[in-house]
């Protein structure tokens, strides 16, 4: 598993801290990596939203009026669930 993602994992638990700027690009990276063909990168991805998820629902909240096309942390971690063999 990339080093690099076990760091977004951990920072994920520093969520409270992180300006929405930084949400959103954490957010946006974990997105694109639990489509990665590494089942591990995968599984650590989901890890990391889940850890997103509670902050996430906060944040659409308060965007309702943003493209109702994004899907929510808990949207695209239940699509997983549903389609991913290896979840």
């Amino acid at each position: 598993m990339p080093s690099f993602l076990l760091a977004l994992t951990t920072v994920t638990d520093l969520c409270s801290n992180l300006s929405d700027d930084s949400f959103q690009h954490l957010k946006n990276a974990l997105l694109e990596r639990v489509r990665d063909k590494e089942s591990s990168v995968r599984l650590q991805a989901v890890v990391a939203l889940s850890k997103l998820q509670e902050a996430d629902e906060d944040e659409d909240d308060e965007d309702d009026d943003e493209e109702e096309e994004k899907k929510s942390v808990s949207e695209v971690l239940i699509d997983i669930l549903n389609h991913d063999s290896a979840a």
